[in-house]
């Protein structure tokens, strides 16, 4: 009943105010619906490339393979996707409940033939992921500068051919965006800078 209504206290400010968002909170309907959606294979190709971006890349330097922009009905779309066996809509609902309600952008990072991460010292220290990633910029804005609540990092597993690749997962408060367009540019250790935008007014 309280996310009901919270959902219905934002809905009814923005068209008070004339404009769109991506939903948030959701409702339990709209849980159902990412629910779905991720389940059905004719429709969720379509609806995942407007979160999803390839950015042209620089001739030098590491491989910005995607840039990802995840709201919260996104991520319950992907992984009702992404958990296709002994999953249904009410392990979707709780999973809704029970974890952060955060927009996640996740940038998918691959080595190349002109960039290679940063590598462990030799005295075998203990590396983290986000060593890897040094000397990555990740600059989020719209009007003005929008900072992560937290910046997280993992080792991709897979897609990334015969490089090595990263994961950087960039964490805000979906209070901080505004209608419009919201711009991402990662800078690469090298200088380089590849950069995507996504209209927020046509994501859910």
């Amino acid at each position: 009943m309280i996310r009901r209504v919270a959902f219905a206290i934002s809905a009814c400010a923005l068209l008070a105010g004339g404009q769109s968002l991506f939903l948030h909170p959701l409702s339990s309907e709209q849980v159902r619906e990412a629910y779905f959606l991720g389940r059905d294979a004719d429709k969720r190709q379509s609806f995942f490339s407007h979160y999803i971006h390839y950015p042209a890349q620089p001739d030098r330097g590491p491989d910005i393979h995607l840039i990802e922009f995840r709201t919260l009905f996104e991520q319950v779309a992907l992984k009702s996707q992404e958990r296709w066996t002994n999953y249904d809509v009410l392990d979707a609902e709780h999973d809704y409940d029970t974890q952060p309600q955060e927009v996640v952008i996740r940038v998918f990072i691959c080595g190349s033939q002109t960039f290679s991460f940063a590598s462990p010292p030799s005295n075998d220290a203990p590396w983290r992921p986000e060593d890897y990633l040094r000397g990555f910029e990740f600059h989020v804005s719209q009007t003005h500068p929008l900072k992560p609540q937290k910046l997280t990092e993992q080792r991709a597993l897979f897609g990334c051919a015969d490089f090595d690749g990263f994961e950087a997962f960039l964490h805000f408060d979906p209070e901080q965006f505004a209608p419009g367009s919201v711009k991402i540019e990662v800078t690469a250790p090298n200088g380089e800078k590849v950069h995507t935008e996504f209209d927020l007014d046509v994501l859910k």
